[in-house]
């Protein structure tokens, strides 16, 4: 609990002082999350590491602006019953996403908004899932795996910190429940 909050900590304030994505503007990015994909207690988890690119659409709407892209996340899982019972999971997550900026220097006539970019949005998409499974003691062992579509409502916001590089944070409950990372708008 006490990485979480560190790790809440550290993304505000990046992002309290980038400006919002506009028509035209590129953005790819690298997160890494606590996963949200895993579904059981598992003894071990890594962390989902996240893919993105946004593109933006539109020129302003209402207070901001409309931008679109893909998602492409991957996690694992591990659970260990004693010697006699393992269970590795992995986790694939891809889909299309789309995001509305807010035009935060307008909202508030504060310059000191100009490198701050909040944004709310959704995703839906799909995730495999692909499962190992192994009893020690009855010397049996399975794998399988599904597709299923899944979805994702987050916010999130950047902060740019060196021309065109920005610290991001975002929570949400389909891809991962909270994460930071880097992007790059081009």
């Amino acid at each position: 609990m006490r990485k979480i909050l560190i790790i809440v900590f550290f993304a505000i304030s990046m992002i309290a002082m980038s400006q919002p994505m506009k028509y035209g503007d590129k953005n790819i990015g690298f997160n890494l999350g606590v996963s949200a994909a895993t579904t059981y207690s598992y003894s071990s988890k890594s962390p989902a590491f996240t893919f993105v690119y946004d593109q933006g659409i539109t020129e302003k709407m209402g207070v901001g602006y409309f931008s679109i892209g893909g998602v492409l996340s991957f996690s694992s899982s591990k659970w260990r019953s004693g010697y006699d019972y393992t269970a590795k999971d992995k986790y694939t997550i891809f889909g299309a996403r789309t995001k509305y900026h807010l035009d935060m220097v307008e909202l508030t006539g504060e310059r000191e908004w100009n490198k701050v970019d909040l944004y709310g949005g959704l995703m839906v998409g799909f995730k495999y899932n692909s499962f190992d499974h192994w009893n020690v003691d009855k010397g049996n062992s399975y794998s399988d795996s599904d597709l299923s579509l899944c979805g994702d409502l987050f916010i999130g916001g950047a902060y740019n910190f060196y021309n065109n590089l920005s610290g991001v944070i975002e929570l949400g409950f389909g891809v991962s429940y909270i994460s930071i990372g880097i992007s790059y708008r081009f």
